[in-house]
Formats: C-alpha cells, sequence, structure tokens
C-alpha cells in the first residue's frame, strides 16, 4: 500500500517514472500527472481496470503532431495541415458514432463550434468510423466541421491508442488534442473516462492561451504594434498579408 501523497519509482517499458500519489483533493478527473525522473513532461491514464495506457511516448507537448491524410465525411482526402491552416485547432479522437459518450461530447462542441468560427480557430474529428458511418456520425450530432474517417486504424495503430478493452469494436482511445500552428502539440486529454475530456471552459482557456502565443496582433494597444500599423505592415495584423477573401475560400 503506498501513502497518498508520496513520490513512488517505477519501471515502464524500460523507462523510469515518478509517479505522484494523489491526495482526494488533488486527483483531476481520474488522470494522474507524472514526470520521468529526468523530469520530462509526460503523460498517463488509469483505466477502469487498473492498467495505464500510454499514448506514443514522442506525442507530447511541443512535439509535432503527425500530418496524417485520410478521407473526410464527403469521401475527400484532407490533410490535418490543409485543415489547420496557420489556425489554431482541437483535434478530436474519437471512438466513433456508436459511442454514446462520443455523441455526447459532440453535440456540445457544436456550441463551440460557433465560438471556434469567429475566433479563427479550426476543429476536426477522427474516429474509426467508415465513410458512411462518419457522415451519419457528423449529421446526426448537427456538426457543420470536417469529420474523417480511419476505418484502416491508421491513427489508432500509429499512436497506439487501441482501445482494448473493447475488442469487439476495435476504437481508438478517445482523446482530445490542443494544436497550435503548425501542428504543434499544445495540450493531450485523454478521454477515456467521459470526465477525463476537456469541458468547453478549457477549451476557451487553451485556445486563449494558443491564440494569445501565436496572434501578434493579440494587443494592438502596444506602442510597437500602433507603429508597426502607421509603418504599413499589414502581415502583423490579421489576416496577415492575404484579404479576407482569401481567408473565406481557406474555411471548411
Amino acid at each position: 500500500m503506498v501513502p497518498i501523497g508520496e513520490r513512488v519509482s517505477r519501471m515502464f517499458f524500460g523507462l523510469s517514472y515518478i509517479i505522484m500519489i494523489p491526495s482526494v483533493r488533488d486527483i483531476d478527473r481520474n488522470r494522474f500527472m507524472i514526470k520521468t525522473a529526468k523530469e520530462c513532461d509526460f503523460k498517463q491514464s488509469h483505466t477502469a481496470k487498473g492498467a495505464f495506457v500510454i499514448m506514443r511516448s514522442d506525442i507530447v507537448p511541443g512535439a509535432l503532431f503527425p500530418d496524417y491524410e485520410l478521407t473526410d465525411h464527403a469521401a475527400k482526402r484532407r490533410k490535418l495541415s490543409e485543415l489547420q491552416g496557420q489556425n489554431p485547432m482541437v483535434l478530436v479522437l474519437s471512438r466513433g458514432g456508436f459511442c454514446p459518450k462520443d455523441r455526447r461530447q459532440a453535440e456540445l462542441l457544436v456550441q463551440l463550434h460557433r465560438e471556434l468560427e469567429v475566433g479563427y480557430c479550426r476543429l476536426v474529428t477522427i474516429s474509426t468510423d467508415n465513410i458512411t458511418l462518419t457522415n451519419e456520425y457528423r449529421t446526426g450530432v448537427g456538426a457543420h466541421w470536417p469529420f474523417l474517417s480511419d476505418a484502416g486504424r491508421i491513427v489508432q495503430k500509429d499512436l497506439d491508442i487501441a482501445e482494448y478493452t473493447d475488442p469487439a469494436n476495435n476504437p481508438m482511445i478517445p482523446h482530445v488534442i490542443v494544436l497550435e500552428p503548425g501542428l504543434v502539440i499544445y495540450k493531450i486529454y485523454n478521454g477515456y473516462w467521459f470526465f477525463g475530456r476537456p469541458t468547453l471552459e478549457d477549451l476557451r482557456q487553451d485556445l486563449r492561451a494558443v491564440t494569445q502565443k501565436c496572434r501578434p496582433d493579440w494587443d494592438i494597444t502596444t506602442g510597437e504594434m500602433k507603429a508597426a500599423w502607421k509603418e504599413g505592415r499589414k502581415e502583423l495584423f490579421y489576416p496577415y498579408g492575404k484579404s479576407y477573401a482569401q481567408t473565406l475560400g481557406e474555411q471548411d
């Protein structure tokens, strides 16, 4: 038995980790935050059966997320980088339309998507449904953002997130990944449990931080930005050298 609040050293896949056993008040939706012995950022999620689920070790905040190319709900091939453009993006890795938790999450995201559109952010869902089911899933929840089909389990296998507790459906373990422009990972949420998934307010706060980081014109009240405007340096101001017509053409 390990006392609450103790630091415990454990070996996983040949690597040494320091796990903090949290007190009840420190537990955040069943997700244990850990660090390696070298204090590198890493993540683990505790499943219902007590097994630890670890995403591919190089998929961490600050790293580049793979630029997967998949077929969308309209049978068109799409790359994540093309869908993102130069904008912050929320990527939802979903079990599929059969899961009531995932449908409920998507219904909530319909509300947030209206904010993302005016906030110049993107939203994409990937599931292991085939194209027909992907289209039905999207239509059924009233979504208007791209849904990508990964019936071949490319993402699931590449990220090592097969939900082995459901061999009948063989879905991905649900995740939500907040991305900075360039597919740079800002934050990862493990959604095996519904309350491990980010709330709409969590995502608003994440996107505020990412937008502040990536938009040079976040604060146009500074003397530097006022001077840049007078000097005609429009590349520092949205839409950063493009016309608004061009940005409309990039929307999905």
